[in-house]
């Protein structure tokens, strides 16, 4: 009886460590840069072993978005009303949401218009229901973006958007990187919502917030953390 309950207890603790091979953390949170106006650097980047790290973040100050999908560092920022590249050298982010995976289990999906349902359904259809990172690979058919520039007359992060560079972009191959939690609202994720989404275009390295998606019907690789 007493070898019976041994076996047990180590299945057990096998099965938790395969559940638990990745963890999602955060520098600095949402609601301490909308509501309390704190826009300061969280993290320095170059501080990080980044190796099989995937992040995002805004950059401290509000002054750009910050991409990191398998250790490579995407950066974009605003210059005279135009989306230009940033430097990835001594980045500084006010909001960093990371995740170190070795590895991901690989799905075809349907794409759609509805990028939270799909998300969650799947990682609930594959008993992940702690906060997750995913990533998302093919061609949208319309992409609602922003990169975030605080307007530095009204200097208010509430209303961040209005010296953000806003774009959409359609039909392009681009690589979505999001992170899922039911329970990150105000942190991570926005108050009316349970993901946290950048693009990548690898193509002219751009990257920014997904303010709205349509998948449309094409297939996607939906990408989530192996078990």
């Amino acid at each position: 009886m007493k070898i019976y309950n041994l076996f047990i207890i180590i299945l057990l603790c096998i099965a938790c460590e395969s559940a638990d091979n990745y963890s999602v953390k955060h520098y600095g949170a949402l609601r301490n840069i909308m509501h309390e106006g704190d826009i300061s650097a969280k993290v320095e980047i170059d501080t990080l072993e980044t190796s099989n790290v995937y992040a995002l973040g805004a950059l401290a100050e509000l002054k750009g978005e910050l991409t990191i999908i398998k250790g490579q560092t995407y950066v974009s920022k605003v210059v005279d009303s135009m989306a230009v590249l940033g430097s990835t050298e001594n980045v500084k982010a006010a909001l960093f949401v990371f995740s170190q995976i070795q590895s991901w289990d690989t799905l075809s999906v349907k794409g759609g218009d509805d990028l939270e349902l799909l998300i969650s359904s799947s990682l609930k259809e594959h008993g992940i229901t702690a906060p997750s990172p995913f990533m998302v690979i093919g061609k949208p058919t319309s992409l609602d973006y922003h990169i975030v520039n605080l307007d530095p007359e009204s200097k208010d992060p509430a209303n961040h958007k209005k010296g953000a560079f806003v774009d959409t972009i359609k039909n392009r191959q681009l690589t979505l990187l999001g992170f899922y939690a039911d329970d990150a609202q105000g942190v991570y994720t926005h108050h009316d919502s349970k993901i946290h989404v950048h693009f990548v275009e690898e193509s002219s390295s751009l990257t920014g917030h997904v303010d709205d998606v349509i998948l449309g019907s094409n297939e996607f690789k939906l990408l989530i953390p192996a078990l």
